[in-house]
């Protein structure tokens, strides 16, 4: 008697194809992949390019409010653009003292001075306007004490202010304005995001290098870089020590 398990029994046509599927439903499936794949990537260069133009538009706005008339009384800060900006100070107000060490040596600088300036706050600066800031008083961080062989060169003003956008800006004399805080320029994450990438790919770069110099020399039969580590670490000590005997 045959057992039943052993008996053939016809199978089904339905149930004979694998469950792996066949070559064109594999080749579609890679396909539809492939062209999700791209729409995306396509997408996000779109939109990190659009955040790239907003991005300049709103620097090339926060360019337009620029000094005037800057001289040793005071400074005037004028919005040149179509909308208002907030909150504008005066960051600091440097000027550099040069004292007169006779004919041989001319005219050397001694020191550094700052100005205290009236108002210390501007709450609104609106489109097309300017406001005048005033030095009411300077003082020396290094205390020097101003006689008539010593003149203030012309001062470096930093000055800060918020655009419509609520981005904070700073500039410093007639420089490119640098974003401070407050709401941050469109794309500015994903630019940290590739700062960041870059730093390690460098970084893990020189430790790269670093690891195959070390295996190159272990091959040669020089020995690893750790003798060249430790006089590395010597003329530092040698250094240190003479930058300490001149101070002393």
């Amino acid at each position: 008697m045959i057992a039943p398990w052993l008996l053939c029994v016809e199978a089904d046509p339905a149930t004979t194809t694998s469950w792996w599927g066949t070559f064109p439903q594999w080749l579609a499936f890679v396909g539809t992949i492939a062209a999700t794949t791209t729409a995306v990537w396509i997408a996000l260069r779109q939109r990190a390019a659009e955040e790239r133009v907003l991005a300049g538009r709103q620097r090339e706005k926060a360019a337009h409010v620029a000094l005037e008339s800057l001289d040793e009384q005071g400074v005037t800060v004028r919005n040149h653009s179509q909308t208002p900006v907030t909150n504008v100070r005066l960051v600091t107000v440097e000027a550099y003292v040069d004292e007169d060490l006779g004919e041989d040596e001319g005219w050397t600088t001694v020191g550094r001075t700052r100005a205290t300036v009236e108002p210390g706050l501007l709450l609104l600066l609106s489109a097309g306007d300017g406001a005048r800031f005033t030095f009411t008083g300077w003082h020396s961080p290094e205390e020097l004490t101003p006689d008539s062989s010593q003149r203030r060169g012309n001062p470096s003003v930093t000055f800060a202010y918020t655009d419509a956008a609520g981005t904070r800006w700073q500039r410093e004399n007639y420089d490119l304005p640098v974003p401070w805080g407050g709401v941050p320029l469109p794309g500015a994450a994903a630019e940290r995001r590739r700062i960041v990438r870059r730093k390690r790919w460098r970084r893990w770069g020189r430790r790269r290098r670093i690891i195959w110099k070390s295996l190159r020399f272990g091959l040669r039969c020089k020995g690893f870089t750790l003798k060249g580590r430790q006089k590395r670490r010597a003329k530092l000590r040698e250094k240190e020590k003479a930058q300490q005997r001149s101070h002393d």
